[in-house]
C-alpha cells in the first residue's frame, strides 16, 4: 500500500468533470496533478443545495437541521457538532489546512463576503474547529519585547490554517 505524506481534496463548485479534467488549456497544473496522482471519478453529490454535500465530504453526514433543510440549507447560521475530518486528524496527531476561495482573511468566520461564500467552507461551521484554542508558551530570558515578538511570530504561523480564530498575545510576568 502506498504511503502519502500529503492528501489534497480539491472541490470545484458548479463545474462538470469534463470542464475540469482534460481542460489543459485553462487548468494545466491541476490536470498535471490529476495525471500524476489520482482522481475520484465515482463521487456524486448527495443532496441539493451544496452545503450538506460539503458536510458529507468532511463529516460523513448532513450538518444542517430544521428549519434549514432543502432550499433553506445554504442559509444555515449555526455550528455543527461531532466528528469531522479535521477533528479526527487532530486527535491522531496529524495536521491539516483548509484553503477557501476568496476568504476575506485568515480565521474569518463571518457571513458571505463577495466573492467568498461561507457555505463552500464547511470548516467554518464545525464546533471543534471554531472553539478557541489556548497555548501556553514559556520563553526564557528577560527581554519582554523580544518575547512578545517571538510569540506574535508563532501566532502568525498558527494562522496559516484559515479557520483558526483570531489570537491575542499576553506576556506574563
Amino acid at each position: 500500500m502506498a504511503h502519502f505524506e500529503h492528501v489534497f481534496v480539491i472541490v470545484e463548485e458548479n463545474e462538470n468533470y469534463d470542464e475540469v479534467i482534460g481542460n489543459t488549456k485553462d487548468m494545466p497544473y491541476l490536470n498535471g496533478l490529476a495525471a500524476k496522482y489520482s482522481v475520484a471519478t465515482n463521487y456524486y453529490a448527495n443532496t441539493h443545495p451544496s452545503i450538506n454535500n460539503y458536510f458529507y465530504l468532511t463529516a460523513g453526514r448532513s450538518g444542517t437541521r430544521s428549519p434549514w433543510v432543502g432550499h433553506l440549507a445554504d442559509k444555515f447560521p449555526g455550528e455543527v457538532a461531532g466528528d469531522n475530518i479535521a477533528s479526527v486528524l487532530t486527535a491522531n496527531g496529524k495536521t491539516w489546512k483548509s484553503y477557501a476561495e476568496s476568504i476575506p482573511g485568515a480565521g474569518y468566520l463571518g457571513p458571505d463576503h463577495f466573492p467568498y461564500v461561507k457555505r463552500h467552507n464547511p470548516f467554518a461551521y464545525f464546533e471543534s474547529v471554531r472553539q478557541g484554542k489556548v497555548f501556553d508558551i514559556e520563553i526564557e530570558g528577560s527581554d519582554r519585547a523580544g518575547a512578545e515578538a517571538a510569540l506574535k511570530t508563532a501566532a502568525e504561523k498558527l494562522l496559516a490554517n484559515t479557520v483558526i480564530e483570531n489570537y491575542r498575545v499576553e506576556v506574563m510576568g
